[in-house]
């Protein structure tokens, strides 16, 4: 087992409306290592709460649409259904569409009936020897994976390498050239079936299934950044480069905000007001005269 991680602190990300450029989650992605992720609703309201190492605090308040508030676990305990989730194919391999943006909020709000969560952990790796050594045996025309690329990386031997395993091992180089990869553990749990398949159908196509149930330890272990990485079956572990990142999770929009009922963050006014606190507001009415106002959903 890997060292424990040094994720001491909750907090809830409010988005609130600020500097259209700002790229919120990139920020995260480039300046903080290690952090886990929930994405959860509860009651019919939606949370994004990030834990991480307390140092990260500044860079969080550096943020241009984005409020950390220093908060509690979210409630990750006493699902009906939990589970575990592994990649569908070798974790070196591209996860779905580039292009795409994770539908998470949107499916949250209209689809989950009860409660829910998703939980991405993260450790950002500068590289990673499972996509090189992918690279290297199906470049040598041998398999990859399961008993066979056990008995391969112990036998040796090689081949021409097909016209898919060619195909294979380029998306695995791109992958491999990625800005950033972090390994990942990912967990979903909800009150039903039903509401799990729910917040399962925001995954890229053909990207994650489930592996087994998580019981309350592994769970824990998830959230504090220590849960195990397994030696076997460990190529099918997921492992994200950060745009593939982005089509599980990501930062509410304005869209987000205005469609989903969730805490708002504070903002500076146009007209230089006071900056206010969000509460459980889902907009904000800066246009009013009489200063910064809430407008309740």
């Amino acid at each position: 087992m890997r060292a424990r991680a040094a994720l001491s602190d909750w907090y809830e990300l409010r988005p609130y409306p600020g500097d259209e450029g700002a790229d919120d989650f990139g920020a995260i992605l480039d300046h903080i290592p290690e952090f886990v992720f929930v994405i959860s609703v509860r009651d019919g309201r939606l949370a994004t709460h990030m834990r991480t190492s307390a140092r990260h605090l500044p860079l969080l308040e550096s943020l241009g649409c984005t409020e950390p508030v220093p908060s509690d676990s979210p409630a990750l305990h006493g699902h009906a259904a939990s589970y575990r989730y592994r990649s569908v194919r070798h974790c070196a391999l591209p996860v779905g569409d580039a292009d795409a943006a994770s539908p998470i909020f949107r499916i949250m709000g209209d689809s989950v009936a009860g409660s829910a969560y998703l939980m991405v952990w993260c450790r950002r790796r500068a590289s990673h020897p499972r996509i090189s050594q992918y690279i290297r045996r199906t470049e040598r025309g041998q398999a990859a994976d399961g008993l066979a690329g056990l008995m391969s990386g112990m036998w040796g031997g090689a081949s021409k390498p097909g016209p898919t395993q060619t195909h294979n091992a380029r998306l695995a180089r791109e992958k491999a050239a990625s800005r950033h990869l972090f390994a990942c553990d990912v967990v979903a749990a909800a009150d039903s079936m039903d509401d799990l398949r729910a917040v399962e159908s925001s995954f890229p196509s053909m990207s994650l299934r489930r592996h087994s149930k998580a019981d309350t330890r592994h769970i824990d272990l998830v959230s504090s950044g220590r849960a195990p990485i397994p030696w076997w079956g460990g190529s099918r572990m997921p492992i994200l480069s950060d745009v593939e990142l982005r089509l599980f999770v990501r930062l509410p929009d304005e869209n987000d905000m205005a469609s989903v009922p969730m805490n708002a963050g504070r903002m500076v006014s146009r007209s230089g007001g006071e900056r206010v606190e969000g509460g459980g507001a889902t907009t904000i009415d800066i246009e009013r005269p009489e200063g910064p106002g809430v407008s309740e959903p």
